[in-house]
């Protein structure tokens, strides 16, 4: 997706043009329409320990627990942008369908999973104190631009996972072993314009997805 907005365009806007450049890439309606069913963060948790009971069960607890600063962070996120946008069932849906689909999507497949949970901590621990965010004034124009980049990279982040497993459920020969879906530092960072250590990750393998 790109930053097509124009500057002087309200911040409601930006969050508008987004999710609709999100569906457009997306490009699959069935798809979009699951991503909607889920609109809070609750769900999520539910999802989480619903299958971490599964998982001891059998002895293959993937640690899940590890995605946990991530969600807290996106519910504080949801407060932050509230009194800029107003938050619609359109937009929780954009922030907790996603991940809630992938922890569904790849709860069978150790590697697929341990790969999510590591991009997902990655980007929890990247991902600045809303709480202060939050606390300050609602008519802060840089404030809100920044929200809106961060819902943007997001939204980046949900497009290439969603793309890549969906397309490995679809097909049995596009397996996560041959793509090497390893997204490291180097990669969380480009989602969220971080700067990283020269040399600190070298692979990009989210491109594989592409």
């Amino acid at each position: 997706m790109s930053l097509t907005s124009p500057p002087n365009s309200d911040i409601p806007d930006l969050f508008k043009g987004t999710i609709l450049g999100f569906r457009s890439s997306l490009n699959d309606e069935g798809l979009y329409r699951e991503i909607l069913a889920t609109t809070s963060v609750n769900q999520v948790y539910n999802l989480v320990e619903r299958i971490q009971q599964k998982q001891s069960k059998t002895g293959h607890l993937r640690h899940l627990s590890r995605i946990q600063q991530y969600l807290e962070k996106m519910d504080l996120y949801v407060g932050a942008i509230d009194s800029y946008v107003q938050v619609q069932p359109d937009i929780l849906a954009l922030i907790w369908g996603p991940i809630k689909l992938l922890i569904q999507w790849t709860s069978t497949m150790s590697a697929a999973q341990d790969a999510i949970v590591n991009i997902t901590a990655e980007i929890g621990g990247l991902l600045p104190d809303f709480t202060s965010m939050a606390a300050l004034h609602s008519q802060d124009r840089e404030l809100g631009e920044l929200l809106f980049l961060c819902f943007h990279d997001i939204l980046d982040f949900y497009l290439v996972t969603l793309k890549f497993f969906n397309l490995s459920r679809k097909d049995p020969i596009a397996k996560l072993p041959k793509h090497r879906l390893i997204l490291t530092r180097s990669s969380v960072a480009a989602f969220l314009r971080v700067p990283v250590a020269e040399g600190e990750g070298e692979d990009r393998a989210y491109e594989d997805a592409h």
